[in-house]
């Protein structure tokens, strides 16, 4: 399997969930509302200054190929100080260097979320994009990625 032919479904499991063409896509809005009941109007609009939100069980990651893969997310942008994958039940984010726990057989699956840390913007709505990669054990870009058995 090249990493071309990931065959990987994702599926969005969350409210957020937005349908795009060919993108996965979230609508945040009503997250960052104030649970009081106020409006923006009394908070601002958009993300703070130097805060992190996580959003967690947004997108259900599956495995339709014949090989086992793990996943791990990609931000190459500039608008935050990083936006991260993460796992359900899992702090760490899920890096090239630790990604997902193996997905073995077609069928099988993760729940992810995100985590973005923002820095010193002033409030703002933001629209940015993570690139969720899949990796076979002989994956051609990242031959590193995959985990061994060597103890």
């Amino acid at each position: 399997m090249t990493d071309q032919q990931a065959y990987l479904v994702l599926d969005g499991i969350s409210n957020n969930f937005v349908e795009d063409d060919d993108l996965v896509g979230f609508d945040f809005g009503d997250e960052v509302a104030p649970s009081d009941g106020g409006t923006f109007d009394d908070t601002g609009n958009g993300v703070g200054a130097n805060s992190v939100y996580e959003f967690t069980e947004l997108l259900q990651i599956q495995n339709q190929g014949t090989d086992p893969v793990v996943v791990f997310g990609r931000y190459t942008g500039d608008e935050l100080l990083s936006l991260e994958l993460i796992a359900s039940g899992r702090q760490s984010p899920l890096t090239r260097s630790n990604p997902s726990e193996v997905i073995e057989a077609p069928g099988d699956f993760i729940n992810v979320g995100l985590r973005m840390k923002i820095g010193d913007i002033s409030p703002q709505e933001l629209e940015t994009d993570i690139s969720i990669v899949g990796v076979s054990e002989s994956s051609e870009l990242y031959p590193d990625a995959f985990p061994t058995d060597e103890s």
